[in-house]
């Protein structure tokens, strides 16, 4: 008995389209979690290098009456400041924020958190257009 061949005639190029939307599929999901794990760890290293240089820069002061203490003032604007110029070295977390900073005075502590939106590009066609990522950074003075 001989198979009609006739009838089964693109079935091939079906297969062929539908293991290339997969490979596609695949890249895209490489792609845009690379994308995420990049935007992570910039924002990691930006809220890092804030806490550090606040941490830094604290400096206890010693009032009339023999306590010390520190401007928390000064020290939130320097991490505010030190995280702004990090944003805007990179385009990865050019739209970050920072979500809060803590500091405590008596063990000298400075913590932040920041969270920024990574970018998908090709999620964004079932329609994922970002991933909130967030960073927690803490520093101890000396």
């Amino acid at each position: 008995m001989k198979k009609n061949y006739k009838k089964l005639s693109g079935s091939s190029l079906v297969i062929f389209i539908l293991g290339l939307m997969t490979m596609f599929a695949f890249a895209g999901l490489v792609v845009d979690l690379g994308m995420v794990m990049a935007t992570q760890q910039e924002l990691q290293k930006a809220a890092e290098t804030a806490v550090l240089s606040a941490a830094a820069n604290m400096e206890p002061q010693k009032s009339d009456t023999g306590v010390i203490s520190i401007d928390t003032s000064t020290v939130a604007s320097t991490v505010a400041d030190t995280f702004n110029k990090m944003k805007s070295s990179s385009f990865l977390i050019n739209s970050a924020s920072i979500t809060s900073t803590t500091v405590k005075e008596l063990s000298k502590a400075v913590g932040v958190e920041v969270r920024a939106t990574a970018n998908l590009y090709f999620m964004s066609a079932i329609g994922l257009t970002g991933v909130q990522v967030i960073a927690q950074a803490t520093a101890i003075s000396d």
